[in-house]
């Protein structure tokens, strides 16, 4: 009796310590492989659209600091978009005329670009807060682009100097 429960306790025993078998793994392995396939191409767009929205928003403050500048300066500002090197930069200028930058130029994101905008390309506040050269039709829009998927996200600024993305 004393040898049967013995051997039960040894069986017992190697089961606690029995690990996965190689086809066990290769299969899990397999499986995992199948939906990381299906999850990198979301992943990657998930980051485009990630980086589009920031660019946008990022855009969008800029002109909001042109405004601001504008109004608080009693003087025109502009922000200044540089396709070729993919900044836009608030400006101003000073009572004799000499072009000074109002804070850092932001650079867009990796991957995204200024669509259809001539370098450099200009949106200029009165003093009053509006949009001091407005083309016809009355807004000026400035297209951003995913350069790889061609994504893209609209921003329109009215002539009172609203801003607005689609």
């Amino acid at each position: 009796m004393a040898e049967l429960r013995m051997r039960s306790e040894n069986r017992n025993q190697k089961r606690v310590h029995a690990g996965f078998s190689l086809i066990e793994l290769l299969v899990v392995m397999t499986i995992m492989l199948i939906v990381l396939a299906f999850a990198i191409p979301n992943m990657a767009t998930a980051v485009e659209s990630y980086r589009l929205e920031v660019a946008s928003r990022t855009i969008s403050g800029k002109l909001t600091d042109a405004r601001i500048w504008a109004i608080k300066q009693n003087r025109q500002s502009w922000l200044e978009f540089r396709s070729d090197v993919r900044t836009c930069q608030v400006q101003s200028a000073d009572a004799a005329g000499v072009v000074i930058d109002i804070g850092p130029a932001e650079s867009l994101p990796a991957g995204i670009a200024f669509d259809t905008l001539p370098t450099p390309a200009h949106i200029i506040y009165d003093p009053m807060g509006r949009i001091a050269n407005v083309p016809n039709p009355p807004f000026f829009q400035v297209r951003l682009r995913v350069v790889r998927s061609g994504q893209s996200k609209t921003l329109t600024v009215s002539s009172a100097g609203k801003v607005t993305a689609q």
